[in-house]
């Protein structure tokens, strides 16, 4: 079984292209390493605003991976910053069509 792990990606609007290329390059590792598992854990997002405007792109993003690559998401402390009383459980952040979500967020 491989795992891939990655945490503290801080995906933000204001870094748009950098940050969401970071993860693209994430991707591809998971796919030429043929893994089992893509374990994001804590701060995909750099703030709540940031994971509602940029969840579709990483959804998309997450089209990428091979069939069989699961993906679990786990929010950090990132997420839950200037969210204002909304809940970081409603964004359908990871769940796509060919994805489901393991754990964390749906």
């Amino acid at each position: 079984m491989k795992l891939i792990h990655c945490a503290d990606l801080h995906i933000s609007k204001s870094e748009r292209e950098y940050s969401l290329n970071v993860f693209k390059e994430i991707l591809e590792i998971a796919n030429r390493e043929h893994a089992d598992f893509l374990l994001i854990c804590g701060d995909l997002f750099d703030s709540y605003n940031d994971a509602e405007a940029l969840r579709i792109e990483v959804r998309e993003y997450l089209s990428i991976l091979h069939a069989e690559c699961k993906v679990y998401f786990a929010p950090g402390n990132h997420e839950e910053l200037q969210k204002k009383n909304r809940d970081i459980k409603v964004l359908p952040i990871i769940k796509t069509k060919n994805k489901p979500l393991l754990g964390g967020l749906s």
